[in-house]
């Protein structure tokens, strides 16, 4: 029988290539945020790499698109989305404007970027490019059960 791992997990972190997910150790680390860059990328680009890789194969109401790049090799994107109701983020957050308010909808990394990369360099990051616009991102990515997918090594 298969453990059934806590959403909040610190122990594993999740990766995506192909719509698949596998699972790689939180204390493998070792990302160095000085061989890559988070930048605003075209939203047609985000589309195509998560479209490719997220197990959704779907693009959420997009009011950011980013792209984690190892020189010129797109290894990731994190969409900065249209909350589902704007109370998703205008409860805990009053003075926020629902129309410009926005939550990490997708968070994609392949496999061959080490871990923390999530927590490290792309919602840090992101939140540095979104808050001048008077964006805000409230939601963390979320660990997924292993008894939903295969079961971290």
């Amino acid at each position: 029988m298969l453990e059934q791992l806590s959403l909040f997990d610190p122990a594993f972190c999740q990766r995506w290539r192909g719509g698949n997910h596998t699972w790689r150790p939180v204390h493998e680390g070792g990302f160095d945020q000085r061989r890559y860059r988070l930048e605003p990328v075209p939203e047609a680009e985000a589309r195509r790499f998560v479209a490719e890789h997220h197990y959704s194969r779907s693009f959420p109401a997009a009011r950011m698109s980013f792209g984690l790049l190892e020189g010129d090799h797109l290894v990731g994107a994190v969409v900065l989305g249209v909350p589902m109701h704007p109370a998703v983020l205008t409860k805990p957050f009053p003075t926020l404007c629902p129309g410009r308010a926005a939550e990490i909808s997708r968070l994609v990394l392949l496999d061959e970027v080490p871990s923390n990369a999530e927590s490290a360099h792309c919602c840090g990051r992101c939140n540095k490019f979104a808050v001048p616009v008077q964006s805000r991102s409230l939601d963390r990515p979320k660990r997924i059960s292993a008894g939903q997918g295969s079961a971290p090594p």
